[in-house]
């Protein structure tokens, strides 16, 4: 009898070691995507949006949508924050301005700065499955899915979207 109640009261003990290990990989999981990262903006290619110095303050905790300014990790450039355009399954086209037509529809992006040479443009693609397509606000300098080093980007690169930023006053 003696020793039954051993056994319960240690099975008891492993179990509640358990559910105290998980409820500790719970709580750093919740942490790791709740607790806001640090982005320092790079270059001129979001202006007029952001400016090289900005900084920025982004979460993993929701998926990136439309209009979304996310930083992601590109192999060749490091971290980098752009636009979201497309999303999978979306047609995307860009005008020489570097205006965009998603599904067929103009954007109203009054946030651009315009390319004024006329060089932003793409013929239509289609955005893969587990793909976005990304943009900087500044058309005519930005490296962006246009440009076949950075392309669309995997969703799984995508380190958080974008929930504040901070101005920097140089």
């Amino acid at each position: 009898m003696e020793r039954r109640c051993k056994r319960k009261t240690t099975k008891q003990n492993t179990v509640l070691k358990l559910l105290s290990i998980a409820s500790l990989i719970l709580a750093a999981a919740i942490v790791v995507l709740l607790i806001p990262r640090q982005y320092i903006v790079k270059g001129l290619s979001m202006e007029p949006t952001l400016s090289e110095g900005d900084c920025l303050y982004y979460t993993r905790f929701r998926t990136p949508g439309y209009g979304d300014l996310v930083v992601f990790q590109q192999h060749e450039y490091g971290l980098m924050v752009k636009r979201v355009i497309g999303l999978p399954g979306d047609r995307i086209a860009v005008n020489a301005d570097g205006s965009v037509i998603r599904n067929g529809e103009p954007l109203i992006e009054p946030y651009i700065e315009t390319d004024m040479l006329g060089n932003s443009s793409i013929e239509e693609i289609d955005v893969e499955e587990g793909k976005l397509f990304v943009l900087g606000d500044n058309r005519a300098v930005s490296i962006d899915s246009r440009d076949a080093r950075i392309g669309q980007i995997s969703i799984q690169s995508v380190l958080g979207s974008v929930d504040k930023a901070v101005r920097s006053f140089k």
